[in-house]
């Protein structure tokens, strides 16, 4: 989505030598598009990957009708993995939608 930007796999490349080279690193997934969770799964199991302090999690901002059940299963998969983090954008969506 943005322009420009590099390819997932450079991005990930990066973060392996930030974590390699002795750097805290956090990772920001907003928005979270991946509906299966697949890239927040990898960021967890890759052993390379262990290092990551933080996986922040956010919604798309400024789109109604989002897929609820995505948000709530996202939530209730990872609620108990102290790495992930909510961000307001995807704490604040999820509470007005079940509401």
């Amino acid at each position: 989505m943005e322009p420009n930007a590099p390819p997932f796999e450079e991005r990930i490349d990066s973060v392996k030598w930030a974590l390699q080279s002795g750097h805290k690193v956090s990772i920001s997934c907003e928005p979270l598009l991946d509906v299966d969770c697949g890239i927040v799964e990898a960021l967890l199991h890759d052993p390379e990957l262990q290092g990551i302090s933080e996986i922040w999690v956010g919604a798309m901002n400024g789109v109604r009708n989002t897929p609820i059940l995505q948000y709530e299963n996202t939530y209730w998969r990872y609620k108990d993995n102290p790495k992930i983090k909510f961000k307001e954008s995807f704490r604040k969506h999820l509470q007005g939608d079940l509401q």
